[in-house]
């Protein structure tokens, strides 16, 4: 049984001077999300994305202007360039695409109701916030969905009504712990509405059975190269598996052996 996968992050114009280290900007999070050419040094193959849902991600930076442009914070005072305006986050698929690629038709057809699931289950979440949901199914080992929300600041809407680990950190009285604490609550009982309305439907679990052991940096990547190694052997024995059941004439497909794909998703862009 495979593990769901979701997770938000909220970004700022500039990294705030006083953050005890960088982090990223709006400018770097839709460059990786875009796989813009030397904008994502992670990703070795990086592939353009495909939209399923709202507007084209070279468009997002002027939605961003036009939903912030003259806008006010709480106080009433005008957005400072370290406030933080976009919501960003990822949803991934327990399944890596060299297993989708081979698997059988129904595990495909699987994946592609989960992305439909997870589509909906987004725009019910986000509202008319949501701005766009692409789809990266290739150039790395999982595929998984990046979608972008930014609240209407001009109309009076907040961060935090959509972000429920910080609008539960906004409105808990106490120090940091106490703050902290209610953060973590918030963003775990997210997970829980994920599992309840996508997940549960797939067999995912919450969480992994056993706690991720932390690896040093070459020791992953070792770990990381042997994987795939693995998976490409078995790529290379199910097609020699293809040949061999075709040169002995039992490769005609039944009821009881599915055809296989050679991709798995739909390219392509879906209108609001």
């Amino acid at each position: 049984m495979s593990a769901q996968f979701i997770h938000l992050e909220t970004y700022a114009r500039v990294s705030p001077l006083k953050a005890t280290q960088r982090q990223w900007t709006i400018r770097e999070i839709l460059d990786e999300v875009a796989r813009t050419p030397g904008r994502c040094p992670h990703v070795s193959k990086p592939r353009t994305p495909a939209v399923l849902y709202g507007a084209p991600l070279n468009t997002v930076a002027a939605i961003l202007d036009a939903r912030t442009d003259g806008a006010t914070d709480a106080k009433g005072r005008k957005l400072r360039r370290d406030a933080k305006i976009l919501l960003a986050g990822v949803t991934s698929y327990p399944v890596t695409c060299d297993a989708l690629r081979a698997a059988a038709r129904p595990a495909v057809e699987e994946y592609l109701a989960w992305r439909e699931a997870s589509c909906r289950w987004l725009q019910k979440r986000f509202g008319d916030a949501l701005v766009s949901i692409a789809e990266h199914g290739g150039d790395e080992a999982h595929p998984h969905l990046h979608f972008l929300a930014i609240p209407h600041f001009r109309l009076g809407q907040r961060m935090e009504d959509f972000h429920p680990g910080v609008q539960a950190r906004n409105r808990t009285a106490g120090g940091k712990g106490e703050k902290d604490a209610a953060y973590k609550a918030a963003m775990s009982t997210l997970q829980s509405e994920f599992w309840n309305d996508v997940s549960a439907a797939f067999e995912h679990t919450t969480k992994s059975r056993a706690p991720r052991k932390r690896w040093k940096y070459r020791q992953w990547k070792e770990i990381k190269t042997h994987v795939a190694g693995l998976e490409s052997q078995v790529i290379r024995l199910h097609s020699a598996h293809a040949r061999l059941m075709e040169w002995t004439g039992q490769d005609k497909p039944t009821s009881d052996t599915p055809d296989r794909l050679e991709g798995f998703g739909e390219r392509g862009e879906r209108d609001r």
